[in-house]
């Protein structure tokens, strides 16, 4: 029997239907296709805007630091208290005495040198505190001498919140250092606990050896005794 016009009819509509669903399940690949493209141009454009916001702290870390002006207030101090007798560099470990720190502040040229000195890692550390420069970077590269020098010079600061009667005389600097010396005893902590915990990981792997080897010299010094 031949197939009729209305079988005909049926076949053809059947084709078109499959050959339908062929065409949305390509369009469906093709669009998953092209949100897999775009998804990953997105990842990379974040890669590279991070790579770009890290770069300009890095730069905003550095520039915000003005090391050839730090530099020269630096050997100006260090020449006006080799004046005094009170030598700067080696001592960066300690402090002032309050007797040092009441020397300075009553002589005009060391103590304007000094100001201008910490005038330089004040405005360093307002930057940093303002979120002008990231914080990681600036503690990373600056930590030891903003906490050594205000622990150094923090008598003479002190000295001279009282006799202006301005608790806010080189506060960011006050505040910056603290800070860090904070981050720096956690660090420290941090390490200490993995430097105990990897301590205790040999000491449990080496006694577990031990075990296993007095116990394997035991069975071989009084092995089982077969039946």
């Amino acid at each position: 029997m031949e197939p009729s016009i209305t079988d005909w009819i049926q076949a053809i509509a059947e084709s078109v239907a499959a050959f339908g669903i062929v065409l949305v399940l390509i369009q469906l690949m093709l669009t998953a296709k092209q949100i897999k493209l775009a998804r990953e141009q997105n990842e990379e454009i974040c890669r590279q805007n991070n790579a770009t916001i890290l770069w300009n702290r890095m730069q905003a870390a550095f520039a915000f630091f003005p090391e050839e002006l730090f530099m020269k207030r630096e050997i100006e101090l260090i020449e006006q208290m080799r004046l005094m007798d009170i030598e700067l560099v080696p001592r960066f470990v300690g402090t002032l005495s309050d007797g040092e720190a009441q020397r300075i502040f009553d002589h005009p040229d060391c103590a304007r040198a000094l100001r201008y000195y910490l005038n330089v890692l004040e405005d360093y550390c307002l930057a940093v505190n303002m979120g002008l420069v990231d914080d990681d970077l600036a503690y990373a590269q600056m930590r030891g001498a903003i906490i050594a020098r205000a622990t150094f010079f923090w008598p003479l600061i002190d000295l001279v919140r009282k006799k202006s009667d301005d608790e806010d005389i080189f506060c960011e600097l006050e505040i910056t250092s603290k800070r860090w010396k904070e981050k720096d005893e956690q660090t420290r902590e941090m390490r200490r606990k993995v430097i105990e915990e990897a301590k205790s990981i040999a000491e449990s792997i080496i006694s577990d050896a031990v075990r296993d080897v007095k116990s394997n010299h035991l069975r071989n010094v009084y092995p089982p005794k077969s039946n």
